[in-house]
């Protein structure tokens, strides 16, 4: 599973350098500005740092998710219930 996650976080990071990587190389700076006002490029990040949480995500759910019974449900919980502030 290990291997599966850095390909795609290695995925998500191409992705993301050929998305936002040439606009910068040819304006830089400059294009940041641009960027920020973009509404395409806007939903194109917020895509990108979808996937890099879910990537994150992924050991602490699948793990909750390999115990049967009881103790799934028990994990899952103390993995959604910490952020409620419980």
């Amino acid at each position: 599973m290990t291997v599966w996650l850095i390909v795609a976080a290695a995925f998500a990071a191409l992705s993301a350098l050929l998305i936002f990587g040439w606009p910068l190389a040819v304006y830089g700076p400059r294009a940041l500005g641009e960027m920020r006002r973009d509404p395409q490029a806007r939903v194109l990040a917020g895509i990108v740092g979808s996937v890099a949480i879910a990537i994150i995500m992924t050991p602490m759910l699948s793990s909750s998710l390999t115990f049967s019974g009881e103790r799934a449900l028990t994990l899952a919980e103390e993995f959604n219930g910490l952020s409620w502030g419980r």
